[in-house]
């Protein structure tokens, strides 16, 4: 059979932070490895004290070592890492690979990252578990791995939910949001287009890679001009694989604004790229029509933007990309003929002084003021 090699997004995310000069040796490396993973010339380590006995190194320099995964059975070759020596070594002991048996994707995770989650929450007996409405093999079906099922138990808050989230398999975490929210699962399933698989084979890695879940972070490299663009494109293009669910959301006629939950890593702001480019499309007929895609932080602002021009084609021209604050101010200034800005923190210890001493019936300090106006009145919205 002939051999395969996949990627994970982990494994670009590593390339491209080791220096360039080290990033010339992969390239080597990886042409070398697509043509033959079980050449003579590729030293395979075993790793003391790993989770998971599929896992190897592999050389790429005298300090550089890529991790592999490599089931005993197939012709499956996964690299999931890159590091110096010592830290992909560390890296790889505290990962668990798996083909989930309830959905048949694969995925990689860390349970001692998940735990350190859990164990930093700040003891509460009597508070119920955030998902406790929901029993183990509901959680489970949705592609939660069973070594998860500790630490997502032990979470009582959803800002908690929105740590731990980082740690689990976006497909998982995804879930997750909508039950703690309140969904019932079935209605979830449907959102989600989670389907129950019968007789998976866990280990089928082959098969694995196909699974539309697995495709969010697995490139499986089928040509040679394939792993050059791989290695050539910025990571946000490989991020732009849109699942089914997220698909549903893309196109969909909606009556009024619609909210889509999800923590970090879920695929929110992808969901809404191509749902601008989908607008753009469907909606801009003149050249200076536009479709409005906002963020609160003006650096998110740029990068979408940055993305946009990888997804889109023509219709990036109908797309204004902008920071809140920065489109506001500029609405004041070319509609209302007002110039202003964004007050700085200074700015606004400044205003509450002048609002203070200006006025004989506050006693309290400026400083404390402002604190209930942002901790009370703001965070509850009170009008």
């Amino acid at each position: 059979m002939t051999p395969r090699v996949a990627v994970s997004d982990d494994f670009l995310e590593a390339y491209a932070k080791i220096p360039r000069q080290q990033q010339k040796k992969v390239r080597t490396f990886m042409e070398k490895f697509k043509a033959d993973p079980k050449s003579n010339a590729i030293n395979y380590e075993k790793i003391h004290d790993v989770k998971d006995d599929r896992v190897r190194t592999v050389r790429i320099d005298q300090k550089y070592r890529a991790v592999v995964l490599h089931p005993e059975n197939g012709s499956v070759y996964v690299l999931v890492w890159v590091d110096n020596h010592d830290e992909a070594m560390d890296w790889a002991k505290n990962r668990a690979f798996e083909v989930n048996p309830a959905t048949g994707a694969l995925q990689m995770f860390s349970v001692r990252e998940a735990e350190k989650v859990a164990d930093k929450q700040l003891p509460r007996k009597s508070e119920p578990g955030l998902l406790d409405a929901h029993n183990d093999e509901v959680l489970v079906s949705f592609g939660l791995p069973q070594l998860l099922l500790p630490a997502v138990r032990a979470i009582k808050q959803a800002s908690n939910l929105e740590e731990l989230a980082k740690h689990l398999p976006s497909e998982a975490a995804e879930a997750l949001y909508w039950l703690a929210e309140g969904l019932p699962a079935e209605e979830v399933r449907e959102a989600l287009s989670v389907k129950a698989q019968v007789g998976v084979d866990t280990d089928d890695f082959a098969a694995a890679l196909e699974h539309p879940d697995s495709k969010r972070r697995f490139v499986t490299i089928q040509s040679d001009s394939e792993l050059t663009a791989i290695l050539d494109a910025p990571l946000e293009k490989w991020r732009v694989f849109l699942h089914p669910s997220q698909e549903k959301l893309v196109g969909k006629v909606f009556n009024g604004p619609a909210r889509v939950i999800g923590g970090p890593g879920t695929g929110k702001t992808v969901v809404a790229m191509h749902r601008a480019r989908q607008l753009a499309k469907e909606f801009c007929q003149q050249e200076s029509d536009r479709i409005l895609f906002t963020t609160y932080t003006a650096n998110l602002a740029q990068n979408v933007d940055e993305n946009l021009k990888h997804l889109c084609g023509e219709e990036y021209g109908n797309i204004e990309c902008v920071h809140l604050h920065s489109w506001a101010v500029r609405i004041l200034r070319d509609q209302f003929n007002v110039n202003c800005s964004v007050a700085s923190s200074q700015e606004l210890d400044k205003f509450w002084e002048e609002a203070v001493f200006t006025s004989e019936e506050f006693s309290f300090e400026p400083g404390f003021l402002r604190q209930e106006w942002e901790s009370v009145v703001q965070e509850n919205e009170i009008t």
